[in-house]
């Protein structure tokens, strides 16, 4: 939990955790703060469970990994200006998704 908010801290916000064979979100992301931006992407994730409680999130990047579904819980992500989905298994969208009057970049 200390080294991802060391981390975050140290740039301005984001965290690259791009090609670390995640199957989940870690944990430890639910106690960080300030996170604005977060790149998931060539893991293995199977969800996005959990991402729903960094409320101050803009950027999602998740391309290239094993995702279905995106939670409907996505919606409290108010911030959010771009989700960065492609090359996944993602069938259809949530209808909650549509609350994100800030998300203008959906791919």
């Amino acid at each position: 939990q200390e080294r991802f908010q060391q981390l975050i801290e140290a740039n301005d916000g984001m965290l690259d955790i791009s090609g670390c064979s995640l199957e989940q979100i870690p944990d430890e992301l639910q106690y960080i703060q300030g996170l604005r931006a977060i790149n998931l992407a060539d893991n293995c994730l199977l969800s996005l469970d959990g991402i729903e409680v960094q409320l101050s999130l803009q950027h999602i990047t998740a391309w290239n990994n094993q995702l279905r579904e995106i939670p409907h819980g996505i919606s409290k992500c108010r911030n959010l200006e771009s989700l960065f989905i492609d090359c996944n298994f993602i069938e259809y969208l949530p209808r909650s998704i549509g609350d994100l009057s800030k998300l203008h970049l959906l791919s």
